[in-house]
């Protein structure tokens, strides 16, 4: 049973690619070599548009079929507000309204339930799908409710966790889950029997996909479902190869241009797609325009956006087009692209921290009681999130349903984003300066006043690692946590702290590994690739460095030498680098790197 919805006639965005989703695998299920499932046993319903039409079919093949009975559902999940629960969207569905616009998924437990079948196989490739799991804490009275839900011969797949969304990627032909499900289905996996259970294919989706740094699926089981052979393995009788690991990298840079300011540059960041450079000078932000790289030409894009006071943080949305400032007497939200109108001042004072959701779509501005989350297009406030200090950190998980948040208090909180409600809270034993979430929002990283950087797990609270500076009691602070974007040094992600003396500790989970700046570090910025780590020190320079090695790569001198380097930025494609320092000056290289043989 095959059931996708990919048009919508409200608000929701059509998802084309669900189209595909059922075309391609009822073609694959039909293939001889992989299941060789007769046309009339697989039922395609696309497009549903009423609760009746999706739920009848369900019931009619679970009153059929006597041994094994399959549902995949492609399309959007939705939450009710009233109860929490999953809904399967409809062709009308509403996300206010999913109550009663779309398909709760107890009704296809229900009709499964009441068929024959002696084992059945769910997969919610939707957002928030893991819902339909219970909490997915392997025990405790959630583990038992989620146990309940799922019937004697049960194998349940989610593609993404029951606070996470889904993936459909514009452009790609099927969703981001169903892609790797397709590829395993149609290529196999070398070095395997002749056959395919169903733990095999999970963890082979589930591998590739945390590969790519894209949404995880969960998955429940009861008894020996996983064991159940699904399809005919393609690749039968193909060895196995080794993994080729990634060599090292040789890095040459070429210097650009220093732009000479008349204040200090504390901030910079790409705009544009890297076409353009914002950065905090003063008490202004300044928009430049990167023209002409073969003559180095720097040309001002728009004069000086005044933002008020001593501009305290820089947000940049997704598409590199909109900008967010936060100083203590106002908040800004701006269009950076040229002739755009003045920007939209949101009326929240006392703001010391800003961030993006990935997509763009919502902005969070931390203030000295709260956390205020707004729609960053339309200029309204969605919630507001009470804390007791001011909030000294913001960042979004990859998928934007959650926030994470850190306050004066020593206190940190992990928050749905849909809903409003903390998940987790973890406290220091003095303040918390900044968070950083893992991709895959499984790892919170803190660091506070009390000289420590702690790894917590999301789901238990755990404490997992906990690493305190003692090199320079004059600057005992850990000033921010940073987390690598991808995963070519490893199977884990890499983890960067700054402040807390001289130099900045890079780890996974073991033993710290100092980069030798002579000061401190102040930033930290890793490149798109998650190969390369740019520092910013009070040493007078950036440096990049190989994060599998560990060697120093580049080092740019800031002249006159004067209180350090504050900030350092790759481009969206990792090729310029900027770094910007308190001698009122900002440098602009050319990066060009290549893999050693």
């Amino acid at each position: 049973m095959l059931i996708g919805t990919s048009e919508y006639s409200g608000s929701l965005d059509d998802l084309p690619a669900v189209a595909t989703n059922l075309a391609a695998l009822a073609e694959t299920f039909g293939m001889s070599d992989v299941w060789g499932l007769p046309t009339r046993n697989c039922a395609v319903i696309h497009n549903p548009t009423s609760i009746t039409e999706m739920i009848e079919p369900i019931v009619q093949a679970a009153a059929e079929a006597t041994d094994t009975l399959l549902v995949y559902y492609a399309g959007h999940g939705l939450i009710s507000r009233q109860a929490g629960e999953l809904h399967l969207a409809l062709s009308g569905s509403e996300m206010l309204t999913a109550y009663y616009t779309a398909v709760p998924y107890d009704l296809i437990r229900e009709a499964l339930n009441g068929g024959r079948a002696k084992r059945h196989i769910v997969i919610l490739d939707c957002c928030y799908g893991g819902r339909a799991l219970g909490r997915m804490s392997g025990g405790g009275a959630a583990g038992a409710v989620a146990d309940e839900a799922v019937t004697e011969g049960t194998y349940l797949i989610a593609a993404a966790a029951e606070t996470k969304t889904a993936l459909s990627v514009p452009g790609e032909p099927h969703t981001a889950f169903t892609a790797e499900l397709l590829t395993v289905l149609r290529e196999g996996l070398a070095g395997r029997g002749p056959h395919l259970d169903l733990d095999s294919i999970y963890h082979e989706v589930e591998a590739s996909l945390r590969a790519k740094r894209r949404p995880l699926p969960q998955r429940r089981i009861r008894n020996t479902a996983g064991q159940l052979v699904l399809v005919y393995n393609r690749a039968f009788g193909v060895s196995s190869e080794e993994p080729v690991q990634a060599p090292p990298v040789s890095l040459t840079g070429r210097h650009l241009r220093t732009l000479t300011k008349e204040a200090f540059v504390y901030a910079v960041t790409f705009i544009e797609d890297g076409t353009g450079l914002a950065i905090a000078c003063g008490k202004r932000v300044e928009l430049l325009s990167l023209t002409g790289w073969v003559n180095a030409r720097v040309q001002q894009r728009r004069g000086r956006l005044f933002s008020g006071p001593f501009i305290r943080d820089l947000a940049v949305a997704s598409d590199g087009r909109r900008l967010a400032s936060a100083t203590d007497q106002g908040t800004w939200i701006w269009d950076v692209r040229e002739g755009q109108p003045e920007p939209t001042e949101t009326g929240l004072n006392g703001a010391g921290s800003v961030a993006f959701s990935p997509d763009g779509q919502w902005l969070a501005f931390g203030r000295y009681d709260a956390v205020h989350i707004w729609d960053s297009r339309v200029g309204a406030e969605l919630l507001a999130l009470p804390h007791s200090g001011y909030i000294s950190g913001l960042v979004f998980s990859a998928d934007g349903t959650r926030l994470a948040t850190a306050d004066h208090t020593g206190t940190a909180r992990i928050w749905d984003t849909a809903t409003g409600s903390e998940i987790l809270t973890i406290t220091h034993s003095d303040r918390v300066n900044a968070v950083a979430l893992s991709p895959d929002g499984t790892l919170l990283t803190t660091g506070g006043r009390d000289r420590s950087a702690r790894i917590w797990d999301t789901t238990t609270g755990n404490n997992i690692l906990t690493v305190v500076h003692e090199w320079d009691p004059g600057l005992p602070e850990i000033h921010k946590p940073y987390i690598s974007p991808g995963d070519d040094v490893g199977d884990k992600p890499v983890y960067a702290t700054t402040g807390g003396g001289r130099g900045e500790l890079v780890y996974d989970y073991g033993p710290s590994e100092q980069f030798s700046n002579r000061g401190m570090v102040r930033d930290v910025a890793f490149s798109p690739d998650g190969r390369l780590l740019a520092t910013a020190s009070e040493d007078n320079t950036a440096r990049v460095w190989d994060l599998r090695t560990g060697t120093e790569l580049l080092k740019i001198v800031h002249t006159p030498a004067l209180n350090g380097v504050g900030s350092v930025a790759f481009s969206p494609d990792g090729k310029l680098l900027a770094s910007a320092g308190y001698a009122k000056a900002i440098q602009l290289w050319q990066l060009e790197i290549e893999d050693n043989p």
